[in-house]
């Protein structure tokens, strides 16, 4: 009998402007989206998804995944979303991880990982 993982949806980040998320075993899954939400006034600020094979023990730099530009976050200001769509990989882990400080009036961002 073969297992099956149903959809999986975790909030990664809830109105932060800085800091990283907890590491999610996405190892079963395909299909994955980071919906990034803003709130207040976004002047800067730049979110990146991070791969590894494992997080027991590790302590070395993550891989990251949104390429040579990562997420601009001034692309949510106000309440706008925005979904980025992971590149189909065989992952282990994915964490988000807020690169460049998000700053404006009363900024920040929101974010949850969904899959299937």
């Amino acid at each position: 009998m073969a297992l099956t993982q149903g959809p999986l949806r975790v909030v990664l980040l809830t109105d932060k402007t800085s800091g990283m998320s907890m590491p999610i075993d996405v190892s079963h899954y395909s299909n994955i989206t980071i919906y990034l939400k803003g709130e207040g006034t976004i002047s800067a600020g730049t979110l990146i998804v991070e791969e590894a094979d494992y997080v027991d023990a590790y302590a070395g730099s993550w891989s990251d995944i949104t390429g040579d530009v990562p997420i601009d976050c001034t692309e949510v200001t106000g309440g706008a979303q925005k979904a980025y769509q992971v590149p189909i990989g065989a992952y282990g882990y994915l964490r988000a991880r807020i690169g460049t400080t998000i700053s404006g009036a009363g900024g920040s961002i929101s974010v949850v990982l969904r899959c299937n």
